[in-house]
């Protein structure tokens, strides 16, 4: 369960999501969720092979941050209070990552 506390109210969350770890550090490598059976998440710190710049840096979830979080904000950084409407598969298709 994931605990937040902002503002004296006290919220939990159950994630939906499968994690895996490494066996040997323990670090976070992967999440897999049913509702989607057809995407495995990885997460990039722990892929190994060189990965492209990305051509723009996005901020999302802001309206439900913790209040101590000062996210460092580019000039041309994209800001979303929620998810954005795109999904990732779009924007990489948009970008020129796709398949």
């Amino acid at each position: 369960l994931a605990r937040t506390t902002d503002a004296g109210e006290q919220e939990q969350y159950q994630s939906r999501h499968e994690r895996h770890f490494c066996g040997e550090c323990g670090s976070h490598l992967w999440a897999f969720n049913s509702r989607w059976p057809e995407l495995v998440h990885p997460v990039s710190s722990a892929i190994d092979t060189e990965l492209p710049k990305s051509p723009e840096t996005t901020h999302m979830m802001l309206g439900s941050k913790v209040s101590w979080v000062e996210p460092q904000l580019g000039p041309t950084d994209k800001r979303f209070e929620e998810y954005p409407d795109t999904s990732l598969a779009k924007w990489h298709t948009e970008h020129g990552f796709g398949s």
